[in-house]
């Protein structure tokens, strides 16, 4: 029998941007259209094959950096069978196949 997995309720996602107007107008769009997916480039290697060439969206269930804007994420307002859970030294990494819609996204 397969293994149930527990999502969290919360899942985390950390804007990336260099400078302050860079991360307003970020989170501007965010508001508005929520977290579009990207083509994963860094990491993309270390990705199970079928994820390789699909946009996603990086979630984690722990950050150790806290610096910058961090979303938490309403895992119960997403569609879980997009929802992917990946194996990598207990880090706590997930991705979403999809877009994310603003109603799922909070401000911390």
């Amino acid at each position: 029998m397969p293994e149930l997995r527990v999502i969290p309720e919360f899942l985390l996602h950390k804007v990336m941007a260099f400078n302050p107007e860079l991360a307003a107008e970020a989170m501007l769009s965010i508001r508005y259209v929520g977290l579009v997916p990207r083509l994963p480039t860094e990491y993309r290697g270390s990705l199970p094959m079928r994820l390789q060439r699909t946009p996603l969206v990086w979630l984690a269930g722990n950050l150790a950096d806290r610096a910058g804007t961090i979303l938490r994420i309403q895992t119960r307002l997403l569609d879980r069978a997009r929802l992917v859970e990946l194996d990598w030294h207990d880090v706590g990494w997930w991705v979403y196949r999809g877009a994310i819609p603003p109603a799922a996204i909070r401000e911390s």
